[in-house]
């Protein structure tokens, strides 16, 4: 959210600036509100991008409608363009650049200005930027997707290597299990037939029985 605040604060700011050198047109109020709007409109770029595009356009040619001075074409909408590509509008931001430009052309033709400084030499600094603006979007949404899944495949290893680390405990336990009742059935079994000849031994190797059972449930409880 900050991001956007100083991003619509700065297109503000720079069409103010560009407003103030008053380039043809009515330098009036008016003109500074125009400018507001279009850098407030940059607060919604990330909710909305397509329709922050399509109102910064719009918004653009209804300025010049108005008869303000002249702001460009590149600059107001550079931030709209560069807001569309990186949340993955590549095409509508490239027709939109494409209309912004080829109108703003053809009403400066029409009002007298030269075709080659306005297609040879003024447009070709819009459509830089416009390019720019774009693949800057799309670098950013580029590296913003590869980190995403860059971090999804740590997690998936990290799960991977719990999984696996909890099935060697389960082995290790299982085989820890087995062993101990196995001698708890040795001694079971020599105290069946030490329980006549040799009561003493028979206690004894039951009382081992009993130990390697105890053993046996404590294992149990410690697995995780």
């Amino acid at each position: 959210m900050r991001r956007d605040a100083a991003l619509a604060v700065g297109v503000a700011a720079v069409l103010a600036v560009v407003v103030s050198a008053g380039q043809g047109g009515q330098n009036t109020p008016g003109a500074y509100v125009w400018a507001v709007a279009l850098g407030a409109l940059m607060l919604r770029r990330r909710a909305h991008p397509r329709l922050v595009l399509a109102l910064t356009v719009f918004g653009l040619f209804a300025y010049y409608t108005a008869g303000y001075p002249a702001i460009g074409v590149a600059v107001p909408v550079a931030a709209a363009l560069y807001s569309a590509a990186e949340a993955g509008h590549r095409r509508s931001a490239a027709a939109a650049a494409v209309i912004a430009l080829s109108v703003s052309a053809v009403f400066r033709i029409l009002d007298g200005q030269s075709e080659k400084y306005v297609l040879l030499y003024d447009m070709t600094g819009h459509v830089a930027l416009a390019v720019a603006a774009i693949a800057l979007g799309e670098l950013v949404r580029a590296r913003r997707r590869i980190g995403e899944l860059t971090e999804r495949q740590i997690a998936l290893a990290a799960e991977h290597r719990l999984a696996a680390h909890k099935q060697e405990l389960s082995r290790e336990l299982h085989d820890s299990i087995g062993h101990t009742l196995t001698v708890a059935a040795i001694h079971a079994g020599v105290a069946r037939q030490e329980d006549r000849r040799d009561p003493a031994a028979a206690s004894r190797a039951l009382d081992q029985v009993t130990a390697s059972i105890s053993e046996a449930l404590t294992s149990l409880r410690a697995a995780p």
